[in-house]
Formats: structure tokens, sequence, C-alpha cells
């Protein structure tokens, strides 16, 4: 089955979010590597477009903790004003668990979400994802040394327009991301999709396509498709299990029988 990269879901589902230039909003809930989370006030500071380099986050008793990246499972800021607007396509859960859930299970929550990892450099870095509503196969990331044509920012927030020129991308189960350029987006295509063969190649592979293809991808080939055969396989044994084996019923009829002549026979004296 070739899937069609634009009857898989609403126009909004096929898009990349816009990064925030700052990470403004009046909290923010950091989940660490063990599992604890720290809520608080953030205060962070940035290194290009979607990096946080430094990040603190002062708690409701007023004390204040340092974070890095190594530090973070995950980061989700409660953008305030007019961030709100530009998150509405990371309404979502963890995405910790979301990356294991259905795609277009993530639209219910108001927060942005940043995700540990490595720069190309090799460097660490705090990264907003850009498509946390379905990124099960492939996560995108702002570049921080991005630029992008027109666009308007206000308050840390893309009211208009502007078209990122290129992104950081990272593969499920790999840490580091990988540069992709719009220049170079036709020799990467492969290194990205080819691994599904249900997402088809287009001739000539646009740019400006590249979410719906990430989304298409993720809709073909994303970890929720697994778990569909294993309960069918399950069911099947069930099923095989509590089935009797061909003249076992006849078998046991046939004993039946022979009990019932047999209390009906009387024994001579």
């Amino acid at each position: 089955m070739i899937v069609s990269l634009f009857l898989l879901a609403p126009a909004q589902a096929q898009q990349f979010m816009d990064p925030l230039t700052a990470p403004t909003g009046p909290t923010a809930t950091a989940i660490l590597t063990d599992g604890s989370t720290i809520e608080g006030k953030p205060n962070a500071k940035m290194k290009g477009m979607g990096n946080i380099k430094k990040l603190k986050l002062k708690k409701a008793d007023g004390t204040k903790v340092k974070l890095a990246p190594g530090d973070l499972q995950e980061l989700q800021l409660t953008p305030g004003g007019l961030a709100k607007a530009a998150s509405a396509g990371a309404r979502m859960g963890s995405i910790s668990s979301i990356a294991k859930s259905n795609i277009g299970a993530s639209w219910d929550r108001e927060y942005v979400v940043y995700l540990p990892g490595t720069l190309p450099n090799g460097k660490p870095a705090l990264l907003q994802i850009l498509n946390p509503h379905f990124s099960t196969t492939i996560e995108v990331f702002p570049d921080p040394a991005g630029r992008e044509t027109g666009g308007v920012a206000v308050g840390g927030v893309a009211v208009t327009g502007g078209v990122l020129k290129s992104y950081l991308v990272r593969k499920a189960g790999e840490e580091q991301t990988m540069l992709v350029k719009k220049g170079k987006y036709d020799n990467l295509w492969d290194t990205l999709f080819a691994d599904c063969p249900d997402v088809e190649k287009p001739e000539k592979p646009k740019w400006g396509e590249m979410a719906a293809t990430v989304y298409a991808h993720a809709a073909a080939c994303g970890p929720q498709d697994e778990s569909a055969p294993a309960e069918e396989m399950a069911d099947e044994k069930m099923a095989e299990a509590e089935m009797p084996e061909e003249g076992t019923e006849e078998m046991t009829e046939g004993a039946d029988e022979m009990t019932e002549g047999a209390e009906g026979t009387e024994t001579p004296e």
C-alpha cells in the first residue's frame, strides 16, 4: 500500500510548528532522567533558534534549580501570550509516552516540548521538537544556525509566514541529529524515508512537502502498527487452545453412548 501524503490527516497535522525564538512562559515542567519532575518558572538562555543553552527553574518556594540537557528526558514549557497560538500544534502528552501511541492522540494539551539531543557537531543540546504529534519515527527540530525566508516574530513568536531553510532531524532510536538543508533535501530523501517502502519517493521531492512526508512515514511505518498483528496472533492462539482437536468430539460422544448403554444393561443372575 502506497501512502498518500495529503489524505492521511487534516492539513494542520501535516505541518511543523513555528519555533519559538525565546522560550517564555509562566511555567515549565522538567522531567529528569530518573523520572522525577521539577516545576517552576523558566529562565532560559538560547543559543540559536530553538536551542536552550542554559536553563533555570524558579520553584514555588523561591529556590532556583539549574538544569543541563543531560539532566533531562524532556522539558514541557507552558507558553504565555502569543506563544499559545504558536504552540497549538504541540498540544500533546509526554513525548516519552506519545512515541509509543497512535498518531493524532496528542491534540489536547497546551505546551511546547524540548528534548535533549546531540547536535551534528557532537555538542549536547536541548531542542524544541517541531512535530510532536507525528514523531514516532522521525523527530524534527529547528536548526540553531538556520535562517528563514520572510516572517515576523513578536515576543519570541513567529506571527507571519517565514519558511525555514534547514532542520535538524533525528531518526527513532538515535541520539545524534543530522542537518537537512533545503538545497540538499533531494539528495537526503532516501536517507530519511527509504526505510519505509509504503512511502513512495516523488520524482522531484519538494521542500514544502517535507512535513507531510514525515507524517506519512510515521503513519505507515510507526510503532503503532506493530500492536495489531501481535494481538491478532494472541487471539488466534487462544482460539486454537479452546478448539478441540479433530475427532476428539466424536470420540467423546461415542464414549458417552457406550456409558449410557452400559447403565441400561441388566446383569444376569
